[in-house]
């Protein structure tokens, strides 16, 4: 209270926000905060904003990415890219891949890369100031757009500043690969897909770091991703999945994130939008499944000794 005046003014003087949005979507959707600490909180929502998809902890909204494939009926837009896709899209001249519809590590779409096929990830490292410097819009402009109003893409973040440079994290690539020919008599696939950045015939292949057991069919592979140091406009990198064997394989629920950080992901029915697995920290999925009615029934998790049910529930009205 201001004697002087009269009146109530605010006082922020030794006052602290315990959280802070620095950034909502087009949809009105909260994803990323701040705290106190500085420390990051960030969501990512496809299904035309209706549903999150991965939330990460300690991270930034463009250090994490996940791609589950059951989002591609949502997106319409010829001209609008999504924030983490493959280019060309399937259908789009030059991809050589397709989507599976009925077969899926969670949800029901998966991606499948024939022999010599290739999946690419297009990545442009951006540092991405937060600072909002607002010029003086003009007069005859209704709206004037400044750089921290633009929500990037995948790899577009506020980097590390070392010796006044900006450095892109250490990246983990963690994705699940299965074979489309006798996949439950195998105990490891020997990494068949490559996963590389630049020119797929000279790059070497990512750092391996986990390979987990054959679980149903499916096998997960992490690898180390390191960018490198981006100059002053940023830079580009072709993150690529290139399938070296002789059959075809299946590639589902891709997420790069960084590895300080956390991170989990969630995969839906597309025409339900029920949810169908939840991802936790090291990619393994609790798989729900409903009824006809939509009741969920049984709740399933992934180990590395193989997936076991954890809950299962029926209901039964006896006729009267």
């Amino acid at each position: 209270y201001n004697s002087s005046s009269g009146d109530w003014e605010d006082d922020n003087t030794d006052w602290t926000f315990t959280n802070t949005l620095s950034m909502f979507d087009e949809y009105g959707n909260e994803v990323e905060n701040e705290d106190a600490l500085g420390r990051y909180s960030a969501a990512l929502y496809d299904f035309e904003g209706a549903l999150p998809t991965a939330v990460g902890q300690n991270i930034q909204r463009g250090q994490f990415a996940y791609d589950g494939f059951e989002n591609g009926a949502y997106v319409n837009e010829d001209c609008k890219r999504g924030y983490f896709e493959p280019y060309p899209r399937v259908g789009e001249v030059g991809a050589n891949y397709s989507l599976e519809f009925t077969d899926a590590h969670t949800g029901s779409t998966s991606a499948r890369v024939e022999n010599e096929g290739l999946m690419k990830y297009e990545i442009y490292f951006l540092d991405a100031d937060k600072d909002c410097k607002v010029n003086t819009p003009s007069v005859d402009i209704p709206y004037y757009c400044i750089p921290c109003d633009v929500m990037g893409s995948f790899g577009q973040y506020e980097l590390r500043q070392v010796n006044q440079n900006p450095i892109a994290d250490t990246l983990i690539v963690s994705y699940w690969i299965k074979r489309t020919t006798n996949s439950l008599t195998t105990s490891d696939y020997q990494n068949p897909i490559k996963v590389c950045l630049g020119d797929v015939s000279i790059e070497p292949d990512l750092d391996v770091i986990h390979v987990s057991p054959v679980i149903d069919g499916w096998q997960k592979i992490e690898k180390r991703l390191i960018p490198g140091v981006p100059g002053a406009n940023g830079y580009k990198i072709d993150l690529n999945f290139l399938n070296t064997n002789e059959e075809d394989y299946l590639i589902d629920d891709i997420r790069v994130f960084p590895d300080y950080g956390q991170m989990k992901s969630f995969a839906y029915d597309p025409v339900t939008l029920r949810l169908a697995a939840e991802l936790d920290e090291n990619n393994y999925a609790t798989f729900y499944e409903y009824d006809e009615e939509g009741m969920l029934v049984r709740i399933k998790k992934e180990t590395e000794r193989g997936i076991v049910t954890i809950k299962e529930h029926h209901n039964h009205n006896p006729k009267p």
